[in-house]
């Protein structure tokens, strides 16, 4: 089985997985919605009961990919995204991000506690709650990037060759 969206994303249903096909990807959200990673869009399929509620299955994703969707959803107005401005004069300027980083970083902390046993009351969480929240953190990261004018990636590959060059490495980003 196999649907086609706006951007003509391939994808094809696969004993329960979502398997990219060309060069974009697409996947299930945790309400099994097959969605376009690109354009956001939902794909009209018949879920059968064999299809996992399953994190997104992502091919080869970019950084500019991810920051043109991040800032889309976080823009974009009630129920498509959570209708907050990146203006850095605004309400959720770069304190505001810098304060969700550190939420986020808590809740992998707290993930990681509860995954390792050390923390009772989460020892229910699993690596797959480690790998969400980290997700969240680099959300968050990429927004406070960008209400500065910036993008996670372009902040990663600034201080990822300055560490290179500090070190004498010839491995640049």
């Amino acid at each position: 089985m196999s649907a086609q969206c706006s951007f003509f994303i391939d994808y094809k249903l696969i004993d329960g997985s979502v398997v990219p096909c060309g060069a974009k990807a697409v996947g299930l959200t945790e309400f099994r919605d097959p969605i376009c990673l690109q354009c956001s869009i939902s794909l009209s399929l018949p879920i059968f009961s064999y299809i996992p509620v399953a994190p997104l299955t992502v091919g080869k994703l970019t950084f500019e990919q991810f920051s043109e969707s991040n800032k889309k959803r976080c823009t974009s107005k009630k129920p498509n995204g959570f209708g907050e401005s990146l203006d850095p004069s605004g309400k959720y300027n770069a304190e505001h991000w810098a304060l969700a980083v550190g939420e986020e970083c808590g809740e992998v902390i707290g993930a990681v506690l509860g995954m390792t046993g050390r923390k009772e009351r989460k020892k229910h969480l699993t690596k797959e709650d480690v790998f969400k929240e980290i997700g969240d953190v680099g959300a968050c990261l990429d927004l406070l990037a960008q209400s500065l004018g910036s993008t996670l990636g372009e902040c990663i590959r600034t201080k990822f060759n300055i560490v290179s060059d500090r070190i004498g490495s010839d491995i640049k980003l």
